[in-house]
């Protein structure tokens, strides 16, 4: 622990967020506005990780066959992006397409309103513990050098589960050989004004895809042509303007391995620019586009979860499972991409998923909560909480529960789940449809 004997202290808080994605952003807002001393940790200099920075698009899913079943601060934030004409919110099955940039301003400027302590640039690295169980010491990173920060209790909405893998609590068996496809979205403008209606798929609740664009690409592919692996296509709208942010990339990516990062971050580039390629000289509409931006970086489907109290399965969760602690509800479909092919697997909820608190805690950590994709839950699972709505949701529990634990002195697996699900109601979360 040479970097914590060695590094100065910057800051001792109630509750600290590591990571500024959609779980991370609300579980940010959620721990300051119930009166906690908050902070996040970015790594990068803007907030909205996989969302702004990475570009994947629409936010999905807010709705269960109309029914709205994510609510409170995520639907104030996108609610909030609408108002600066970033955000469309009358898609029926429940995403929103979003402006990235607008997703960025208005993350930083509720954060700043809610008097959240902001340190971007920075990357947690380290962490010491008491001896107890607790995190008592955080260790971040930036071009200053190490720095240390305190507090009582700690969010993981990393994704990767960084924070998590630092206290070495249990973690789910990690196979990478079954692992999701990573994705490098970009946008595309230039496209011509008869674009066909299926590429803005507004009002049918089950076109994932464009059919069309993909039984070209195969019919190219069993001619012998070049045609990379790709998934969808998927488009969808940035609000503004007639550019289109495109998911057809795929991947098989080892996110915990840099040479398998760093050769998928450039095969994706490459393949981006071969299936745009393939796009521009095949079908008439994109004989005019051109990318104007891609993603900072690949978005990752799946990687570290933990095993916490509870391991939440894809059973129970597309059977809509009650449990005496839920804490969010998601609606997006069980939703497997396949990193060899084209192929994806879907299946659909029965009603709406249920998520219970004790997936966000371990029993080995005391101060610890998580959020997002690194949740306990089985894959299958994962595969659909994945997705942001429900990442903010598990964040708004995530951070609520923060701030009650310190505010009482208890271990975040003996909180008061009553108590949190009657702030989380009381704040417009949705816990039950």
């Amino acid at each position: 622990m040479v970097q914590i004997r060695t590094a100065d202290r910057i800051g001792t808080h109630d509750v600290i967020v590591c990571g500024g994605g959609p779980a991370g952003i609300v579980a940010a807002l959620a721990a300051a506005r119930n009166g906690a001393d908050t902070a996040i940790i970015e790594q990068y200099g803007f907030f909205g990780g996989t969302a702004s920075g990475c570009l994947v698009n629409p936010i999905s899913k807010f709705k269960k066959n109309g029914t709205q079943v994510v609510g409170g601060i995520a639907w104030e934030f996108v609610e909030n992006m609408a108002k600066h004409g970033g955000a469309l919110l009358d898609y029926p099955n429940g995403n929103v397409p979003f402006d990235p940039e607008i997703y960025k301003w208005v993350a930083q400027k509720m954060l700043g309103d809610a008097h959240v302590h902001m340190y971007l640039h920075s990357t947690a690295v380290d962490c010491e513990m008491d001896g107890h169980g607790a995190i008592k010491t955080l260790v971040i990173h930036s071009k200053a050098g190490f720095r240390t920060l305190n507090a009582g209790c700690f969010v993981d909405a990393t994704g990767d589960a960084l924070l998590a893998r630092l206290t070495n609590i249990p973690m789910q068996e990690y196979d990478v050989s079954s692992l999701q496809p990573a994705s490098l979205c970009f946008i595309i403008d230039g496209i011509e004004p008869q674009l066909p209606e299926p590429v803005h798929p507004r009002l049918d609740d089950t076109r994932y895809y464009n059919k069309r664009l993909h039984d070209l690409l195969e019919h190219l592919k069993s001619e012998g042509g070049e045609v990379p692996n790709f998934g969808g296509p998927w488009f969808c709208s940035i609000v503004s303007g007639t550019a289109l942010s495109v998911n057809i990339t795929r991947g098989a990516i080892d996110p915990f391995d840099i040479e398998s990062l760093t050769k998928g971050e450039c095969d994706l580039r490459n393949d981006m620019h071969r299936l745009v390629e393939l796009l521009k000289a095949n079908s008439p509409e994109f004989r005019h586009s051109r990318i104007v931006q891609s993603g900072i970086q690949a978005g990752i489907r799946e990687s570290q979860r933990i095993r916490g109290v509870h391991v939440l399965t894809g059973e129970e969760y597309v059977k809509g499972k009650a449990f005496f602690d839920t804490i969010a509800l998601g609606a997006h479909p069980v939703d497997i991409h396949r990193s060899r092919d084209a192929g994806q697997d879907v299946q659909f909820l029965n009603t709406c998923g249920k998520v219970p608190y004790r997936s966000l805690v371990s029993a080995e950590c005391s101060n610890l909560i998580v959020a997002g994709r690194c949740i306990s839950a089985d894959r299958y699972a994962s595969a659909s909480i994945r997705v942001q709505a429900t990442a903010m949701a598990t964040g708004e529990a995530a951070g609520t529960s923060a701030s009650l634990c310190v505010a009482h002195n208890k271990a975040v697996h003996d909180v008061d789940v009553r108590q949190l699900q009657m702030v989380l109601k009381h704040r417009k979360a949705i816990l039950e449809m």
